[in-house]
């Protein structure tokens, strides 16, 4: 499992979007959706499935169990977390 600094993962984004040659509108988009998704690291799992549930769209089904995968202090994941995403997924 990972560990990760919350702190330094929300500032990439910030600082890539400072490059001035960063100033396409879809790198804009990519660097949201990026921002977005370390993000969701912060949720806990039940506010995490409530996410997925009602944007089942927004990543893939690996995206989303890769960020489940992840072990984030204070945050509990229970063993079964890649059925749990594939259930919600197939609804």
């Amino acid at each position: 499992m990972l560990y990760f600094r919350m702190q330094a993962l929300a500032t990439i984004p910030c600082n890539l979007a400072a490059i001035p040659s960063i100033n396409n509108e879809t790198v804009r988009q990519r660097l949201d959706c990026v921002s977005a998704y370390y993000e969701l690291l912060n949720l806990l799992f039940e506010a995490l499935v409530a996410f997925i549930t009602e944007h089942e769209c927004l990543f893939t089904a690996a995206e989303y169990s890769n960020l489940l995968k992840v072990k984030v202090l204070g945050r509990d994941i229970p063993d079964n977390v890649g059925e749990c995403v594939s259930e919600i997924l197939s609804q």
